[in-house]
């Protein structure tokens, strides 16, 4: 069962208001997203940080080295299989509510400005079957020789909506998983904790460079993620859900005793 104490809450409050001061800053800058000419070790660095949340075999990976880093964390605390079922919920969740999300405003994304530069007509393009809108993603910027080759498949293959941002809510939800499972008492739970948020700023950074999402689209996404993993929290206290957790230890315990003695 999932502790939450006034620490985390004060935990999950100043990394939350760390997170949502990039967009602010932006704001506050009246930063506008132009597609840049000049791309160095620092954006391939950035590229590999946007993969490690981008479906599906990518974040498949990420979710299961994140699994075990917490689990080996957490062992004494909490059941693997509770750390499992935590991130299960809350990864689904969280996407499901971002898929909604976008599938209600229907957001063009930013890097769609060039696109319309180019001659694209941005109604027709959202009207096309993603297969098909990939194909003029790809035809329309395989001339821009200033942009690198990882960067035009991914513009090829993100053809979807901007509002929110799905691989910030992917990384946001992790580093609540963090927050909410290990006990934050202990120098390396602070340590691991802090590796994950400085994963998810840049996560959000990583967007924002590529043309892929606009400031709201990451500001809302770090703003309803803890909302929605604090309420989980809170509901493992419930009395009613024990009785689960309890079946979960169970299955747990049976399958280890199954494996140990074959």
């Amino acid at each position: 069962m999932i502790t939450l104490s006034r620490q985390k809450l004060f935990i999950t409050l100043f990394a939350i208001l760390q997170l949502i001061l990039i967009p602010i800053v932006l704001w506050l800058a009246d930063w506008q997203w132009e597609l840049d000419n000049t791309f160095d070790g620092l954006d391939q660095f950035l590229f590999w940080i946007t993969q490690s949340g981008t479906a599906i075999i990518y974040a498949f990976l990420t979710c299961i080295v994140l699994i075990i880093v917490l689990s080996l964390f957490a062992w004494r605390k909490m059941d693997w299989i509770i750390i499992v079922a935590t991130a299960v919920v809350l990864l689904i969740g969280t996407q499901v509510i971002k898929t909604g999300l976008k599938s209600f405003y229907k957001e063009p994304r930013p890097y769609t400005g060039y696109l319309v530069e180019q001659g694209v007509d941005l109604n027709n393009f959202y009207q096309e079957k993603r297969a098909v809108r990939s194909e003029i993603v790809a035809k329309t910027i395989e001339n821009n020789t200033a942009m690198p080759v990882y960067l035009k498949q991914h513009w090829a293959k993100e053809v979807g909506y901007s509002f929110p941002s799905g691989h910030t809510a992917f990384a946001v939800t992790w580093l609540m998983i963090f927050i909410l499972v290990l006990p934050m008492n202990r120098k390396r739970d602070w340590a691991i904790t802090s590796v994950i948020f400085i994963w998810a700023a840049l996560m959000i950074v990583s967007r924002i460079r590529f043309g892929m999402h606009y400031p709201i689209d990451v500001f809302v996404s770090t703003l309803y993620v803890p909302i929605v993993c604090l309420i989980y929290a809170k509901l493992t206290q419930c009395s009613r859900l024990e009785p689960h957790f309890d079946r979960l230890q169970n299955w747990q315990d049976q399958a280890f005793s199954y494996v140990t003695r074959r």
